[in-house]
């Protein structure tokens, strides 16, 4: 029961974090790129996995189009080679 109580305590303060950032962006700028990023072939480098394992990028880009639209503000998705600054 312990692990349990540990584990929703961890997804909440991910999903409050997530909520304030996309918040805090969506809020300061008008226009927001974000880019397609190839998750798969980030898993395969082992020095990454587990980072890139914890971080549920579908759901924080969904946060991040969801405010978009609430606060009339824009995304624009970049291609995944898209040269960018």
């Amino acid at each position: 029961m312990r692990i349990e109580g540990e584990h929703k305590k961890l997804r909440n303060a991910r999903e409050d974090f997530m909520d304030k950032v996309s918040t805090a962006i969506t809020k300061r700028y008008g226009t927001t790129a974000i880019e397609d990023l190839n998750v798969q072939k980030m898993m395969r480098d082992h020095s990454m996995a587990k980072s890139v394992a914890d971080v549920p990028f579908y759901v924080f880009r969904q946060k991040l189009e969801w405010k978009a639209e609430k606060y009339d503000k824009n995304i624009v998705k970049t291609r995944r080679f898209h040269p960018s600054l």
